[in-house]
C-alpha cells in the first residue's frame, strides 16, 4: 500500500515537473519520446513469442 502512494506521488511529480526526485538528486536530464507504431508491433510480437516458448518449456517439463 505505500509503495502504491509513492509512487502516485512519484507519477504526479514527473507528469508536472518533467523529472522525478531521484533525477535531480542525481543530475539526470529525462527525455520522452511517443512509441511508433513499428514499436509497439514489435514489442507485441516479442511478447507473443515469450509467451509461446514459455509454454513450450512448461509442456516439456511436464513430460519429464
Amino acid at each position: 500500500f505505500v509503495a502504491m502512494i509513492t509512487q502516485l506521488f512519484s507519477y504526479s511529480r514527473l507528469t508536472s515537473k518533467g523529472s522525478t526526485w531521484w533525477d535531480e538528486s542525481c543530475g539526470l536530464k529525462v527525455e520522452c519520446r511517443r512509441i511508433g507504431a513499428i514499436r509497439t508491433v514489435f514489442f507485441v510480437m516479442a511478447m507473443i513469442g515469450l509467451l509461446f516458448v514459455m509454454s513450450i518449456l512448461n509442456a516439456l517439463a511436464r513430460q519429464q
